[in-house]
């Protein structure tokens, strides 16, 4: 207010802090406005407190959310890259050298194609419960 009616303009965008009579604090936008007569002259100014409080907390909460979700992601990146790897290498191993290899080797290396399918095939399952529990549909549980 006092930049209002010192510099004779309008300030926008600048957040304050107040503290409320219960001792809890308040965010707030003020939209102070400079007042003139009608010859132009400044004779005072009023000001507007927007209570921004829960915006603020709801954008916090929101930015929150969006860095738990970016660590999740980078989680489940890492977590789906090995058995991906897993089975793009024992298939590339099978398919290239299938005749030469040892039986032994070839049932290796089904095996941890099975393996990793499966792994794979759990860690999927449970973004997908995941993701229902998120948005509120109860987990089915199978027989």
């Amino acid at each position: 207010m006092a930049i209002t009616l010192k510099e004779d303009r309008e300030v926008r965008g600048t957040e304050i802090v107040a503290e409320r009579p219960d001792g809890t604090r308040a965010t707030i936008l003020p939209f102070p406005t400079p007042l003139h007569d009608p010859s132009g002259k400044l004779i005072g100014a009023v000001n507007v407190l927007a209570d921004i409080t829960e915006q603020k907390r709801t954008q916090e909460a929101l930015l929150e959310a969006l860095r738990a979700k970016d660590d999740f992601l980078g989680q489940i990146s890492h977590e789906l890259r090995n058995p991906v790897t897993q089975i793009a290498g024992y298939s590339q191993l099978l398919a290239s050298r299938f005749r030469d290899l040892p039986s032994e080797i070839q049932e290796e290396s089904l095996e941890g194609i099975h393996a990793q399918a499966i792994r794979l095939q759990r860690l999927v399952e449970n973004m997908l419960v995941l993701s229902r529990f998120e948005r509120g549909v109860p987990p089915v549980s199978e027989p």
